[in-house]
């Protein structure tokens, strides 16, 4: 089972396209700021980062991975600066890329402007979207609904098992051990699909019955103890307590897609466009990707 938080490869590209948009974005005026780093007169200061480094990263980010944001910040206006002197700024072809990029950017702000409000969700449509959309919650595999206790050596999983045939009850014993383990998995692990399990889990859970626990169950990660509080079978259809919040997130999703297309009409009934697309119908598309000297081609 995995218990990672953070998706570290997602992690890095992330910084790295933040990067490269520092690298793109022309000198400015910083505010006052203790410097963490200076390439010539770029400067990355630590209200940089704090700006930079998306939001929802900022509580999983540790020591390591910062640095290797500013190692990368450094490369990226080395090059930055080499290919200014070069005149590559002054190149057409870039000057487009970088006006485009900057309309992306500008124009996502706006919609975030826009739509910041969360759509209001209804219980009656979540309800109707359920019912309609009841293929999409079908399982895929067999689930477990399970209990988890985690502990780091197996003189510890045989005290938890003394403690339950005692006649401890497996809940409260696991709540009270997750206390101490901020940073683990929480103990009421909901509905796991099989496929979701790793083979040593999945393969020893499956000869227990409903309300059983398993005996010590041993990984990477120490001894676990599972008690399978109720399994569902593959083919059955997940109730709307289980898959509200994906409803909810789904229906808020469309709502915010529809709320675009509206702003949008509204905002190009009002603007003044000119389109020739008989242009695009008559030219020749292997003349118009072709390399030659016309007067068009960037320099």
């Amino acid at each position: 089972m995995n218990f990672t938080l953070i998706n570290r490869n997602s992690f890095w590209i992330v910084l790295f396209m933040v990067s490269l948009a520092l690298a793109a974005c022309e000198k400015r005026e910083k505010p006052r700021s203790p410097i963490v780093v200076k390439v010539g007169d770029e400067a990355l200061t630590l209200e940089d980062l704090k700006y930079t480094i998306p939001e929802e990263l900022h509580d999983k980010i540790t020591r390591e991975e910062l640095q290797e944001y500013v190692s990368r910040w450094i490369n990226a206006h080395i090059l930055y600066q080499e290919g200014m002197k070069l005149g590559l700024g002054d190149k057409i072809d870039i000057k487009r890329r970088i006006h485009e990029f900057e309309v992306g950017i500008i124009g996502n702000a706006y919609l975030e402007t826009v739509l910041e409000a969360r759509p209001l969700v209804t219980d009656s449509a979540i309800v109707a979207y359920y019912e309609k959309n009841k293929d999409n919650f079908v399982r895929n595999s067999l689930e477990y609904h399970l209990w988890h206790i985690l502990v780091k050596t197996r003189k510890a999983a045989d005290s938890v098992r003394t403690l339950l045939r005692q006649g401890q009850p497996f809940d409260s014993l696991a709540m009270q051990l997750s206390r101490n383990q901020p940073e683990g998995p929480p103990w009421d692990l909901g509905y796991v699909s099989e496929d979701e399990l790793i083979p040593e889990i999945a393969n020893r859970i499956k000869v227990y019955r409903v309300g059983a626990y398993t005996r010590p169950i041993k990984t990477d990660f120490g001894y676990h103890i599972f008690k399978i509080v109720d399994k569902k079978d593959k083919g059955t259809v997940k109730p709307l307590d289980d898959v509200r919040e994906a409803i909810i997130a789904r229906i808020e999703q469309d709502l915010r897609e529809e709320k675009y297309r509206q702003i949008l009409g509204e905002l190009k009934s009002k603007a003044h466009i000119e389109t020739n697309f008989q242009l695009l119908n008559r030219i020749s598309l292997d003349s118009l990707f072709a390399k030659s000297n016309s007067p068009y081609q960037s320099q």
